[in-house]
């Protein structure tokens, strides 16, 4: 039985409508996932970077804001497509709650720090102030504590429930 995943449609410059999995989209929103649909459904990876050039000589005159949002797509799609896993994979429920837990404790940390990541890591920590490097120091404990917490479970099977 087929079933539909959505509609999408470009109206106008940089304007779309989309309706994916019941989700409406207007706008730009809608608009950039038409284009990295399509991006990604270009058999070649030579034709997918002249569209996205040509897509980028048409957004010279964007908002900065819209600019890194295009390039955080591009980024991730060619990260994606370098490292072998540009493909359309399932994703259970397990890994959908690890990465909204660790997304959301990553958001939580960086409210915690003056300035956010960018202020310890481009202003504090090269001034030398306490506060970023303690914060820096804490990061880093906290991700080894993660990393001998991962490699301990894994031992036990239970990282099997995350693939």
């Amino acid at each position: 039985m087929y079933r539909a995943r959505g509609s999408m449609a470009a109206i106008g410059h940089m304007k779309g409508v989309a309706d994916l999995f019941g989700i409406p989209l207007s706008g730009l929103p809608a608009w950039l996932v038409w284009r990295a649909y399509y991006l990604s459904q270009m058999p070649t990876l030579g034709r997918k970077l002249r569209i996205f050039v040509d897509l980028a000589k048409e957004s010279v005159n964007l908002p900065p804001r819209t600019l890194r949002l295009v390039a955080l797509f591009a980024g991730a799609m060619v990260g994606g497509f370098t490292a072998g896993r540009f493909r359309s994979t399932r994703i259970c429920g397990a890994q959908l709650l690890k990465c909204f837990g660790v997304g959301l404790l990553m958001g939580w940390g960086s409210l915690l720090i003056p300035g956010g990541n960018d202020g310890l890591i481009l202003v504090g920590i090269p001034l030398l102030w306490p506060y970023a490097w303690i914060a820096f120091l804490t990061m880093c404990v906290t991700i080894g504590a993660a990393l001998l917490v991962e490699r301990s479970m894994a031992g036990q099977g239970v990282e099997q429930a995350f693939h």
